[in-house]
């Protein structure tokens, strides 16, 4: 086995300004995009939660991601959200991002059926990985239980890393249960561990966390 990829960093979460349509507002994307990174970040995840993406199509993301990339953002600084109830969706999305060489994938779990069995999960995500087919890209998992209502839990992880060692290098934590995080940590050597709760983000950093993940502090207005 090759040496271990590892991401690590501060990867603030973009917020999505729209027209009045309800159009992306792509310029005012942009310039918010480009404020960010100018604050010595080291990526942008897009198209997250605070970015609202499952108000938008595919193609509206898609159209909006090769903006920035046409104009002079770099790919690699982008970590784009692209887990969708549908599996057709996602590995298509997943597919797109992966062939204009995004840093990474932050994918949410299926969200609008509940009670989903941990085979479940792990079965969604193997057919995620194998269908898009992409070797060198790199997942982070995003559990997120308050909004998806989906437990990502250290079984589900365990077999994910076993099956996937080189490809799962991640997960955004957004449950605000520290315990729950540091206990990822400590269990999982080679998994970055991001807290998006900011609140944590300075103790889950110290305990071994990827880094912090200002979710909720990217502002149009800065």
């Amino acid at each position: 086995m090759g040496k271990m990829y590892r991401i690590s960093g501060t990867y603030c979460a973009s917020l999505t300004p729209f027209m009045e349509d309800y159009s992306i507002n792509k310029k005012l994307l942009l310039e918010h995009c480009n404020n960010l990174l100018s604050q010595n970040i080291d990526g942008i995840a897009i198209f997250g939660t605070t970015g609202e993406a499952n108000s938008l199509s595919i193609e509206e993301k898609l159209d909006a991601i090769n903006f920035l990339i046409d104009n002079k953002i770099d790919s690699k600084k982008l970590l784009p959200g692209t887990g969708l109830n549908s599996i057709k969706d996602t590995v298509f999305f997943t597919k797109a991002v992966a062939k204009i060489n995004v840093k990474a994938v932050l994918v949410l779990p299926p969200t609008y059926y509940k009670n989903i069995s941990s085979e479940g999960l792990i079965d969604y995500y193997v057919r995620v990985i194998e269908e898009v087919g992409e070797t060198n890209l790199h997942y982070l998992l995003y559990h997120f239980p308050q909004m998806s209502s989906v437990n990502i839990d250290l079984n589900i992880i365990e077999k994910l890393l076993y099956k996937y060692p080189e490809n799962i290098v991640g997960i955004k934590d957004s449950s605000g249960d520290i315990d729950r995080m540091f206990k990822t940590i400590k269990y999982f050597d080679n998994l970055a561990v991001f807290c998006g709760h900011d609140s944590l983000a300075l103790k889950v950093c110290k305990r071994g966390g990827a880094s912090f993940d200002f979710s909720r502090r990217s502002s149009l207005l800065d």
